[in-house]
């Protein structure tokens, strides 16, 4: 059995490292959306601590100046204490926002 699994995954492997990638001019290039890669910076400068929720775990940001990063994936909906405060758009991507311009103390 694990003689046929390993058979399985050398053949997949040479499958793989044959296929070949198409072609691309530059000038013929296709904008798409960003789905990740770049990451989203955000800097709580409230006066008050928060519990952010970024869709792939939760941190608390000290008020005034505490930071976090998260991979930028367009529709992700970021809360802060359990209220939806954004949604991401692409053009936040590879960005820096603070919470004050989401948040009203």
């Amino acid at each position: 059995m694990k003689k046929l699994f390993f058979l399985l995954c050398c053949s997949c492997s040479l499958m793989l490292a044959q296929a070949e990638a198409p072609a691309t001019n530059s000038s013929d290039s296709i904008c798409i959306a960003n789905s990740g890669g770049d990451n989203i910076t955000l800097i709580n400068d409230t006066p008050n601590k928060l519990k952010i929720h970024t869709g792939t775990g939760e941190v608390t940001l000290n008020a005034r100046g505490g930071r976090t990063s998260f991979s930028c994936s367009v529709g992700k909906t970021v809360k802060a204490d359990g209220t939806v405060i954004f949604k991401v758009s692409e053009d936040m991507c590879g960005k820096t926002i603070k919470l004050s311009e989401y948040i009203k103390n």
